[in-house]
């Protein structure tokens, strides 16, 4: 979780002297899966298939997305960091890219 600090005009007529937003992302402590390797350098594989999969990062900006299948998902492309996998109907972990 962290806080956005937002000020100045949004747009032309509206003006945001000061506030701020929460971001918080709740992960599932009691996952029916497990992700792997965790750390990942290029793939990361999860003990379910067939099941559709999103890839957010901390900002909740969604990354990747696809079917989940045998071969694992290609994160090759993403810069290092914390990231969140969410699978359809069996929640979200947070897992590493190296």
């Amino acid at each position: 979780s962290g806080t956005l600090a937002i000020q100045g005009t949004v747009s032309s007529g509206v003006t945001i002297t000061s506030g701020s937003c929460a971001l918080t992302i709740s992960e599932n402590e009691n996952l029916s899966y497990t992700v792997y390797p965790n750390p990942a350098l290029n793939t990361l594989h999860a003990n379910v298939s067939n099941s559709n999969y999103s890839i957010f990062d901390t900002s909740g900006k969604t990354l990747l997305s696809g079917d989940l299948n045998v071969s694992g998902i290609d994160v090759s492309l993403l810069m290092s960091g914390v990231y969140f996998l969410s699978i359809e109907e069996k929640g979200v972990t947070r897992f590493v890219k190296q």
